[in-house]
């Protein structure tokens, strides 16, 4: 889970996925704005066949706040 939502990032972004750790800040260190986002977002709901609400997506601060989400959504 955490290597394929690292990957999607790393993808749209044109990194690489090593270069992607679980800490970064996904505005301050990878300058990911609000069009970035809901694009990201947007390829995480067709990879993971999930819909992600807006007032989920305002709490994705990190890199790992991703992974914990959907790490989440997989207990349900």
């Amino acid at each position: 889970m955490e290597y394929k939502i690292k990957e999607i990032i790393a993808n749209y972004l044109g990194m690489e996925v090593k270069d992607i750790d679980l800490k970064m800040d996904i505005i301050e260190d990878l300058g990911i704005n609000s069009y970035d986002i809901v694009s990201i977002v947007g390829n995480f709901e067709d990879e993971f066949d999930i819909e992600i609400p807006e007032k989920d997506i305002r709490m994705f601060k990190t890199i790992e706040d991703v992974v914990n989400y959907f790490l989440d959504k997989e207990e349900i």
